[in-house]
């Protein structure tokens, strides 16, 4: 059985996806949805013109947000990792014993659990409440580059530079599996919000599928000609999302099928692109992009079926280590790369994708 077969056990029928552009027709009804698609982002901005919440975080440069948004990990200096109130900006407790600065965290879907790759190679598990350091599991050789709870908070999946995934148990505290297929670095690991798939981006210019259930790989999407950076999966779990270091890494936001394995679209116009994340009707990105490294850093926001760029957002001037779109409409932006020492959280609205 091919592996395309395979994938479609896995996933509900669907329908593919089409960009059609074929006669004047469509085109002026291509055209009349950019108009609506700018005219609800220029009524967004114009809605909430103020941040949520915009805060400055001195030495604390924000890791992870919790999944409902009320919730961010700040990792200080190396030596701890404070769980904060996204509202407030109040510290709610301090986990110790992180080994070096903390590398892709994730919390558990409830807020109670915290998890971040050390630098001696350990993936280690807190409690959030008090800061009680609760396990650390080992078996990595080199640095963990992302750290992942799946949606019943009893599988942790992380990513290393040794090039393999490990899934691990936190009821029994082993690892369930090793997964070997890339050849270099990995860089990103995501799941599919139905949790039927894990998703994987590595140095190796190649983005792997994952049956969660039986842990084995069952589509490779190629079209990359260098590392793969960032890899996102849509809400409705029908899209991928991914960017890499392609032509000087200026080739944008790519756009995949995930039933048929084909790029559909790429958005473009971006600069360097690095990290993503889909609004939650799954219809358009929101995309952080630079013109070089250490240069001039935005965020904005395509349209996926017309590729239109539709806005950027205003006040992101450095480097976006963390991005999150809550399901209440929140995008949560942590700036500030690893050489900054003022770091910032902003949190803008966007009304018109809320569920």
């Amino acid at each position: 059985m091919s592996k395309k077969i395979k994938l479609s056990l896995i996933l509900e029928k669907e329908e593919e996806i089409h960009i059609k552009n074929d006669n004047q027709e469509e085109k002026k009804h291509e055209q009349t949805n950019i108009n609506e698609g700018e005219k609800s982002i220029k009524m967004v901005k114009e809605q909430v013109t103020s941040f949520v919440v915009k805060y400055s975080l001195p030495n604390q440069r924000c890791l992870a947000f919790s999944i409902d948004g009320k919730l961010m990990a700040c990792d200080s200096s190396g030596k701890h990792v404070y769980i904060r109130d996204t509202v407030t900006g109040k510290n709610i407790s301090m986990l110790e014993g992180c080994i070096g600065q903390g590398r892709g965290g994730a919390f558990s879907t409830d807020n109670k659990l915290f998890a971040v790759g050390c630098w001696n190679y350990s993936v280690r598990l807190w409690n959030t409440a008090n800061g009680k350091h609760l396990f650390s599991f080992t078996g990595h050789d080199e640095t963990i580059s992302n750290v992942l709870f799946m949606s019943d908070n009893r599988l942790i999946v992380s990513g290393s530079f040794d090039k393999s995934v490990r899934i691990w148990d936190i009821i029994t505290n082993k690892c369930v599996a090793i997964l070997t297929d890339h050849t270099d670095v990995i860089n990103c690991i995501t799941s599919s919000p139905n949790d039927k798939l894990l998703v994987t981006s590595s140095y190796d210019s190649s983005i792997r599928i994952y049956d969660i259930m039986t842990k084995k790989c069952v589509e490779i999407l190629t079209g990359h000609t260098k590392g793969v950076i960032q890899v996102a999966v849509s809400l409705d779990s029908k899209l991928i999302a991914s960017c890499g270091w392609d032509k000087e890494n200026k080739t944008g936001f790519q756009i995949w099928n995930i039933a048929t394995g084909e790029c559909i679209c790429t958005l473009t116009g971006c600069g360097h692109a690095y990290r993503m994340v889909f609004t939650n009707d799954s219809k358009s990105i929101i995309g952080c992009c630079s013109t070089g490294r250490d240069e001039i850093h935005n965020v904005k926001i395509w349209d996926i079926a017309t590729g239109t760029h539709l806005s950027t957002l205003p006040d992101c001037d450095k480097c976006v280590n963390t991005l999150q779109l809550t399901s209440d409409g929140n995008i949560m932006i942590g700036l500030g790369s690893l050489i900054d020492t003022e770091y910032k959280f902003v949190v803008y609205n966007l009304i018109d994708n809320k569920n």
